[in-house]
């Protein structure tokens, strides 16, 4: 593989950072002078989440590329990865949350009462403002002083200033870049912005520092499996499931990876054990049931789908598999799969009553009517 480019030079960062800071003490005192009291609208957005590869490919989970955050390192607990990188029913997740971060209540700006009270919620906006301004401002003077750097560094966090705490990471990262915590925290706010290649080689110098580091190899193997190096993204994966043998999400992760591989038995393998560890995740379910399709054993692969359908009677992507796979299956043969012709007329039925508008259903379900009234 081709030895990728470095991040920015220190002086660089240094130049930047001292750019941001100055950029916004400007627009600061813009707002202050217009009078208009009125804070920067703090960015919300997350990375859009890559899609499914192809229509039955594998379920990913919600945010299936997110980054392990560091305030859970050390953390057996569950795990979702971003990833949040489909199905109707996705796990709850505990260990390093991968999801996008909790929103504050009052994160889409305060709603304004009527009369005079407005103002004054606008300019409680602004006093937060000119406070991590100062906190910029003090960062840039002291840059060697921990207790600035950590309050701007929550302060843009619950702001939900994603871009300042990236700048701040990196500025810090150029003053004390042998620090492995500080770049794993660098690392996580690249991956936000799935600055991947990057994220990668800081990520490889913390896993070189500290090879015990489960969170850093966790993050590492959805960098690389997110730029489709997946043999090395595997071989990640393996270090990561090593270090934490007790989270299903990293199996979860390495299932699909597999299946992309061809490497289907070994999937399988995955998703039965993500499962048994998370046995109410429906995505896993659906992705076994993948697995065992792709490995020609279509009955065992529709005896799974129906078993989720028995306990999530309206789930669509259950449904919609469930129907083309018999639709599959019963053309191959349709003497003697007739009853499969039967299956997928009843799931796409459940499906439109779901989802009335359901084009590919429509057609599916005229097909298969279609074979049912021919001579």
């Amino acid at each position: 593989m081709a030895r990728m480019d470095r991040p920015m030079t220190g002086a660089a960062l240094l130049v930047g950072f001292g750019a941001a800071c100055l950029l916004l003490l400007t627009a600061a005192l813009w707002q202050t002078w217009r009078g208009t009291g009125g804070s920067a609208e703090p960015d919300q957005s997350w990375p859009v989440q890559p899609s499914s590869r192809a229509s039955d490919g594998p379920v990913p989970s919600r945010a299936s590329h997110g980054p392990v955050q560091p305030a859970s390192r050390g953390s057996d607990g569950p795990h979702g990865p971003p990833h949040d990188w489909g199905g109707s029913d996705p796990p709850s997740h505990d260990w390093g949350g991968s999801d996008p971060p909790e929103q504050s209540r009052a994160s889409d700006g305060p709603v304004q009462p009527a009369g005079d009270e407005g103002p004054a919620i606008r300019w409680a906006g602004d006093r937060t403002e000119a406070r991590l301004v100062r906190l910029l401002a003090t960062v840039q003077a002291d840059p060697s002083s921990d207790t600035a750097f950590r309050d701007a560094l929550a302060l843009a966090r619950e702001m939900e200033r994603w871009e300042v705490v990236r700048d701040l990471l990196a500025y810090r990262r150029a003053l004390d870049g042998d620090n492995p915590d500080l770049r794993f925290e660098y690392a996580v706010e690249l991956m936000r912005t799935q600055a991947w290649m990057d994220a990668v080689y800081e990520l490889r110098a913390v896993v070189k520092r500290q090879p015990e580091h489960a969170q850093a190899w966790y993050n590492l193997a959805v960098a690389l499996q997110a730029m489709r190096h997946l043999r090395e993204a595997d071989g990640a994966w393996n270090r990561a499931i090593e270090l934490r043998p007790h989270n299903p999400n990293a199996y979860a992760h390495r299932g699909e990876l597999r299946l992309d591989l061809g490497e289907l038995a070994e999937a399988e393998v995955d998703f039965r054990r993500a499962s048994e560890l998370q046995p109410g995740s429906i995505e896993l379910r659906l992705n076994l049931a993948l697995a065992l399709w792709r490995q020609a054993r279509r009955r065992e692969a529709l005896d799974e789908l129906a078993r989720i359908l028995a306990d999530q009677p309206r789930n669509v992507p259950a449904l919609r598999r469930r129907a083309e796979w018999s639709w599959q299956l019963y053309t191959t043969d349709p003497v003697a799969n007739v009853e499969l012709r039967t299956a997928t007329m009843e799931c796409c039925q459940r499906i439109l009553a779901v989802v009335p508008d359901d084009f590919a259903a429509l057609e599916l379900l005229k097909a298969a009517e279609a074979q049912r009234d021919a001579p």
